[in-house]
């Protein structure tokens, strides 16, 4: 990202915690997701409230985010909305590091689960220890600057739904296809491919099944 918008220094933390509560810009949500398939929806508004804290060396930042974005639904292609309330929460160490490396994806929190001695020989990502909350906000911060925007990014990005859809298509009530008729007939045959008379009644046959329906003619002159 070009510019760095909540960025501190640690030192300003000594005598007392700095709480941050404002509206975040459609510009800086734009500029923040500029390379994935999220938007911000325009008219929205979007907010970022939390407090900065120092304990010994150690600094903590927790709040929310509260902001509604649009991605692609997965079905249409539309702009699926979504409204977005990542919680924040991290724990910042200092690094023996004067300047900040290139930014990794952060790893989901997982949720706690029994522990299960794994298969001999077998590697399962669902055998791997589920992150406690403190391990899972861990991270560091570099010489006397803090600089949240990288993480406000990525708290935006797990509260992403892996396949978005269309705020009407999440009840499930609509399928990806549609179940083919039982009852499949041939134009001009019986059931057994034999010639039926014509009813007036008789619906037309969509040309959509034409492939199919041949196949089943070859099927049934075969028996």
């Amino acid at each position: 990202m070009k510019k760095q918008q909540y960025r501190y220094t640690v030192s300003e933390l000594e005598d007392e915690p700095r709480l941050i509560s404002e509206e975040l810009s459609s510009e800086f949500l734009t500029e923040l997701l500029a390379d994935t398939d999220a938007t911000p929806v325009a008219g929205q508004t979007a907010r970022l409230e939390v407090s900065l804290s120092k304990n010994g060396d150690e600094v903590l930042v927790q709040g929310n985010l509260r902001l509604k974005v649009a991605v692609p639904c997965a079905r249409t292609l539309d702009p699926a909305e979504y409204d977005l309330r990542p919680a924040v929460l991290l724990i910042l160490s200092p690094s023996p590091d004067t300047e900040a490396p290139p930014r990794r994806p952060r790893r989901q929190k997982a949720a706690p689960v029994a522990k299960v001695k794994p298969a001999k020989n077998k590697s399962n990502w669902q055998n791997d220890p589920a992150l406690l909350e403190e391990e899972a906000a861990s991270d560091c911060y570099f010489g006397d600057e803090l600089i949240l925007d990288s993480f406000l990014r990525e708290f935006i990005l797990l509260e992403l739904p892996m396949v978005p859809l269309r705020e009407d298509l999440r009840d499930g009530s609509m399928e990806a296809t549609r179940a083919l008729p039982e009852n499949l007939l041939i134009p001009g045959s019986g059931e057994n491919g034999a010639e039926s008379s014509s009813d007036e009644g008789e619906k037309p046959i969509d040309p959509r099944l034409s492939p199919l329906l041949e196949i089943k003619a070859r099927l049934a002159n075969k028996e």
